[in-house]
């Protein structure tokens, strides 16, 4: 049942209140770090394959220290952690990095190591995009309990989208087709 309130100045309180807790959420904060670095990694993919032959060195660094700091938000990406990241590979994957590393330099990453990885980043976000969709609809359906226009608590918050695809909904068949 909704609660009844009298002034404008109650609900732009209310207003006010509900998304100073909203932006304040760890998860919130999270996503949106998240949500950013995979757009991130996106970029760094794009220039890495638009490269051609040329040292890929610190695009692969980069690739490599935002993908951790994905994994781990809140830690410095260590030497140890960045050694470790390429040898997530295949051992051909990782043998063909090895003679790249040895060749040019860099962290020696192979293209489908550098697509995996931003691949695994997306189905990261996509998990942390559905937590976070369940708190914007929490607060939006609060926001109607307390009689405060869900635009006003929300914002510029606007739900996640799934990067990888792999939640989309499915199909409906048409009349006629085969289900």
């Amino acid at each position: 049942k909704e609660a009844s309130f009298d002034s404008t100045g109650d609900t732009l309180q209310r207003a006010s209140s509900l998304r100073q807790e909203l932006i304040s959420n760890p998860l919130i904060k999270n996503y949106q770090e998240i949500s950013g670095k995979v757009s991130t990694l996106d970029s760094l993919l794009s220039q890495a394959e638009k490269s051609g032959n040329k040292s890929l060195g610190t695009l692969d660094q980069a690739i490599i220290t935002t993908f951790n700091k994905i994994t781990d938000p809140n830690s410095v990406v260590r030497e140890s952690e960045y050694a470790r990241t390429p040898e997530g590979g295949s051992l051909i994957s990782r043998f063909e990095g090895n003679v790249q590393k040895l060749q040019e330099g860099g962290a020696g990453l192979t293209p489908e190591l550098r697509r995996q990885l931003v691949s695994d980043a997306k189905a990261i976000a996509d998990g942390i995009g559905q937590n976070y969709n369940s708190i914007l609809s929490s607060y939006e359906q609060t926001a109607g309990r307390y009689q405060v226009d869900p635009i006003d608590v929300l914002g510029p918050l606007k739900k996640h989208s799934p990067f990888s695809g792999s939640q989309q909904s499915a199909t409906v068949p048409s009349k006629g087709s085969a289900p």
